[in-house]
């Protein structure tokens, strides 16, 4: 049965389609390999024919998946497109911040599905407007950052000699992303951490004192970042050296932190065990307070916002006060343009009357 499928000349038969490869055949989602798939099936102890992956359609796409990622481990076909990729993740991945990192490791892994049989100079650029489009469909967001992690591929694909071609990237139209706009302002903070719980209260003011991103505040350690003077910390995105000198409120916020901790450890932020507190536990701790201050029944919070908006207030003011320099400066970013970028969707620009227009004239 499996090799009238299989032969060639002959019509395949209609049949229940799940995805690209995978029909229903014999009670099951089966997976059709490619001829190029085979070598790696082989290696693997894997029927060549029909892989079965589930009755389940859930389950058949996250078999799909693991199986797609052990055929790209264990395939023979050493193509160029997955020499750029394997030596991108290998020499440039290590040297980003960990966050960063997990992301184009997830992005290479897809990229390796749609363009790891190629050679570079065989994607074009309606090759990849495809991929941006099919990809959009699910996360706009996500396939534009996939999309710029196989420009910079292709870059480098150059540098290394192989590649010779224009890169395929250059003319794409991207999904127009909405830059979020909401800024908490102190009266709504001020709400928010009469409702929340004391951990959130205070992370809420060290927050807005320091500007830091979530994974730096997480990652605080007491004996190596808080000093005699203030703190002084190097951001896990941009690499920026930043020195916070010892305030007031921000001894207080860091005080009634540690005094959250049930067991302390190294970590100014700490779980029950007192290691780490992690990304997950955070935000769950975060939702907690946030849904308690919306249904709040006196003096609720009336808009939501997310932990990441609290930059765009401390950015927004500081600004304000001392200009732009030095909102970057607090910000970390690696230049004013990234700072322009960010105050610009979140602030409104000053118009001149009309009638003061036409006073002067």
């Amino acid at each position: 049965m499996d090799n009238y499928f299989l032969n060639k000349g002959k019509p395949m038969p209609k049949m229940k389609k799940l995805c690209k490869r995978v029909y229903w055949y014999r009670h099951k989602w089966r997976f059709r390999p490619a001829q190029h798939h085979r070598s790696a099936l082989l290696k693997l102890g894997r029927p060549t024919s029909w892989v079965p992956l589930s009755d389940n359609d859930r389950e058949a796409m996250r078999a799909l998946t693991h199986l797609l990622d052990l055929i790209d481990k264990n395939s023979d076909l050493m193509t160029g497109m997955k020499r750029v990729l394997d030596r991108y993740e290998q020499q440039l991945v290590p040297t980003m911040a960990l966050a960063t990192r997990k992301g184009k490791l997830a992005h290479l892994v897809r990229l390796r599905r749609s363009f790891g049989h190629m050679e570079p100079d065989q994607i074009t650029t309606p090759m990849v407007q495809e991929y941006l489009d099919r990809r959009g469909r699910t996360s706009p967001s996500q396939a534009n950052q996939e999309i710029s992690t196989l420009s910079q591929c292709l870059r480098h694909a150059k540098v290394w000699g192989l590649m010779s071609g224009v890169n395929p990237v250059s003319g794409i139209i991207r999904h127009n992303i909405k830059a979020r706009e909401r800024i908490p302002s102190i009266t709504e903070l001020e709400i928010f951490k009469r409702h929340a719980s004391p951990f959130i209260a205070a992370y809420t003011d060290l927050k807005l004192e320091t500007s830091l991103r979530q994974s730096d505040l997480l990652n605080l350690s007491i004996n190596q970042h808080l000093c005699e003077d203030g703190i002084r910390i190097k951001t896990s995105k941009t690499g920026k050296r930043l020195f916070f000198p010892w305030t007031e409120r921000l001894k207080d916020s860091v005080s009634r932190l540690m005094g959250c901790n049930k067991q302390q450890g190294d970590f100014l932020i700490c779980n029950t065990s007192g290691e780490r507190l992690s990304k997950n536990t955070f935000s769950g701790r975060w939702k907690t307070s946030m849904k308690k201050a919306l249904e709040a029944k006196e003096s609720p919070l009336t808009e939501i916002f997310c932990e990441h908006d609290i930059r765009a207030t401390h950015a927004t003011l500081v600004e304000e006060k001392m200009g732009i320099e030095a909102a970057s400066l607090n910000l970390g970013h690696d230049n004013l343009k990234t700072t322009k970028s960010y105050l610009r969707s979140r602030k409104y620009e000053q118009t001149t009357p009309f009638s003061e227009a036409m006073a002067e004239a």
